[in-house]
């Protein structure tokens, strides 16, 4: 990666942390030691690195339906605020929070990483605050996701909604499971 790490140094940790072998602060901790350890975590290459992708085919139009649907598109992430921004950005999403705020140091390499709390807690806490800010209850929601971290909404809202190729927790905790993303098109 982009930053030092392999992906499958990366994998290895979010595994480690959703099987609840590494703590959230141990996980944080440990891409810190990481990111420092490799040198290659400066400002230019987070930057390049969390804005440097692409989405996955039917993003950038499923977006765009919910929103000419009426619907508010938010976006609540474990990852990067950076990265939210980032996308929320692309997307025309006027609604966001990341998780975790990086600080760089006087010479713009990564110092630290300041996270929000445990990742399903906190994006769960992080989705309460906007529906409370809206006088919109839960039960109105319709979260789409796809990892562990997500499982904490879908339980709160009653109407998740992730995909076949998500693991079995995940479409457990799910109302609903698709293929593609179009498909929600069709269910919202």
């Amino acid at each position: 990666m982009a930053l030092g790490l392999s992906h499958e140094e990366d994998q290895e940790m979010y595994d480690a942390y959703g099987a609840g072998t590494l703590s959230y602060e141990g996980w944080i901790a440990k891409l810190v030691e990481l990111y420092k350890k490799y040198g290659k975590a400066t400002k230019e290459t987070v930057v390049a690195a969390l804005t440097g992708y692409t989405f996955i085919e039917g993003t950038e139009a499923l977006v765009a339906d919910l929103q000419a649907k009426g619907y508010e598109v938010v976006l609540v992430s474990g990852s990067f605020q950076l990265l939210a921004e980032d996308i929320a950005k692309k997307l025309n999403i006027k609604t966001f929070k990341g998780n975790t705020e990086i600080i760089f140091d006087e010479n713009d390499v990564v110092e630290n990483l300041t996270v929000g709390g445990d990742e399903p807690v906190a994006k769960l806490r992080y989705l309460k605050e906007i529906a409370d800010a809206r006088n919109i209850p839960l039960s109105a929601i319709a979260c789409i996701g796809d990892g562990f971290t997500d499982i904490p909404l879908f339980e709160a809202t009653g109407s998740g909604i992730t995909f076949t190729h998500s693991k079995p927790n995940v479409q457990a905790a799910a109302a609903q499971v698709v293929e593609k993303l179009s498909d929600i098109s069709t269910i919202l």
